[in-house]
């Protein structure tokens, strides 16, 4: 799947969950604030940085180095780390219930990419394989 299209995806994954109340039209308008609610109501507790929010997802994916840059291919693997997190390794009902709104392609493109990370363990996840396997999904039809 190209890069684009899969940013695409996130920014309707991230507009479905209504973690922040504005509408997000690109993968660079999710801003520290979206992770640091997102993992705020993973955690149950409140997160107040957005180091505080990549660190707790660090804890669990310890082969990623992650940080924050502000570039959109970043924010990309940042979004699909928690998309993983919260979708395969460790499931939130209620976030996935709020992916009902997504478009059928979109939803399809979502489970085309959890089907793909499925049985690669958190130990062995890494950026260039995050993007790699990404790369090898098919974009499907054009959704427009």
């Amino acid at each position: 799947m190209h890069l684009n299209r899969w940013k695409s995806v996130l920014v309707s994954w991230a507009n479905a969950l209504e973690i922040v109340p504005t509408t997000l039209n690109f993968v660079g308008d999710l801003s520290p604030e979206f992770f640091v609610k997102l993992c705020s109501f993973l955690k149950r507790t409140d997160v107040s940085t957005l180091q505080e929010a990549v660190e707790y997802i660090s804890g669990y994916y310890q082969s990623l180095i992650l940080g924050y840059e502000d570039d959109e291919n970043y924010v990309a693997l940042l979004a699909t780390v928690y998309l993983l997190f919260t979708s395969v390794h460790k499931t939130n009902d209620e976030l996935c219930k709020r992916l009902s709104s997504v478009s059928n392609y979109e939803q399809a493109a979502i489970k085309s990419a959890l089907e793909a990370f499925i049985d690669i363990q958190p130990p062995k996840l890494t950026k260039d394989l995050i993007f790699m396997t990404l790369a090898q999904l098919p974009d499907g039809p054009d959704p427009n």
